[in-house]
């Protein structure tokens, strides 16, 4: 069923409960402000969901596994980087595009949110690094 959880902290559960743990879509809202949306298992991050920030602007909208990103996602930095493309325990693994609140861009290869492997770095004075 649908259940409202509040604890001693401030944090609000809204959602789906099932063997007394959240599982299946639901809302929850930290005391800090930020706040995710999307689906939980076992009281964890669990499949699709968006992460905000306080003040309601994204922080990752994207693939979660035992409650870390993993999967295909997304992640806006609050210093106006984004990066798109796969993650592994919350870390950039795999093949994903990192877009600089300067104007650079990288497309490539990332291990443990390193580039790492094949990539191509496209500067905003277009200068282009591929290796």
């Amino acid at each position: 069923g649908t259940f409202k959880c509040t604890n001693g902290n401030g944090n609000v559960y809204v959602g789906q409960w099932k063997d007394n743990k959240k599982n299946g879509e639901g809302t929850y809202k930290w005391a800090n402000g930020s706040s995710y949306e999307g689906e939980l298992k076992d009281d964890k991050l669990e499949g699709k969901g968006v992460k905000k920030y306080p003040g309601g602007s994204v922080e990752y909208d994207g693939e979660h596994k035992d409650g870390m990103w993993h999967g295909n996602g997304t992640r806006n930095y609050k210093n106006g980087d984004v990066y798109a493309g796969q993650w592994r325990a919350n870390e950039k693994n795999g093949e994903g595009v990192m877009t600089y609140a300067n104007k650079d861009i990288y497309n490539g290869e990332w291990k443990d949110s390193r580039k790492d492997g094949q990539g191509k770095m496209k500067y905003h004075n277009e200068d282009v690094y591929e290796g």
